[in-house]
């Protein structure tokens, strides 16, 4: 993890993302997650992971919250709680995947 903000999120606050892009199925590690952790599972299309990770993205489209409740194809976790819990570190990671595009 070469961001540093995110490193030292993701230190106290790890978490397991399991990403799907349409078919497609991901899982990302921040920190160094273990059993108990949270996990976290966003699906959503090819064009909600553009429109997401697009450096300008359009509002209501630029945060995993916004276009969860804009996108009928992007879904978030069902209870929202790891989600939340874990947002500054999602939101970062978000960020990161923007610059690094």
């Amino acid at each position: 993890m070469a961001d540093t903000e995110l490193a030292l999120l993701a230190r106290f606050a790890p978490v397991r993302i399991d990403v799907q892009v349409g078919p497609d199925r991901g899982e990302i590690a921040l920190g160094d997650p273990d059993e108990l952790s949270d996990r976290v599972t966003i699906k959503g299309t090819a064009d909600d992971w553009e429109d997401l990770l697009c450096p300008t993205p359009q509002p209501g489209r630029h945060d995993l919250i916004s276009l969860g409740r804009n996108s009928p194809t992007f879904e978030l976790p069902a209870p929202l709680h790891p989600l939340v819990r874990n947002l500054r570190v999602l939101n970062r990671w978000i960020e990161v995947a923007r610059s690094a595009r």
